[in-house]
């Protein structure tokens, strides 16, 4: 789960692991939860830990620049993350297959 921390991410955590789904979060804030791994999509794919793109068979992106105010103070950067770096992302998963 790419960006695990959000509202829509926690919920999808919570049913997958009720599923008995095991489930790896990233998260890019410096405080994380334990077994979760650090990943900012800002400083682009090439962070995200190789363990991640080996062991994952199912990708759920769910990283983004949320809130109407901070994407209407930054909407350059929004788009960075939201699309470019999402799109990269989920590239870089479909060539790992």
């Amino acid at each position: 789960m790419v960006g695990g921390d959000g509202l829509i991410a926690r919920a999808l955590t919570a049913d997958l692991s009720n599923a008995s789904w095991h489930v790896t979060c990233t998260s890019r804030r410096e405080n994380l939860l334990s077994g979760w791994l650090h990943f900012d999509l800002k400083g682009g794919v090439d962070n995200l830990p190789e363990t991640v793109l080996d062991q994952t068979d199912v990708v759920f992106l769910c990283a983004a620049v949320t809130g109407f105010v901070s994407c209407a103070n930054d909407p350059e950067g929004s788009r960075h993350i939201n699309v470019t770096k999402s799109v990269e992302l989920g590239r870089r998963f479909m060539q790992n297959g």
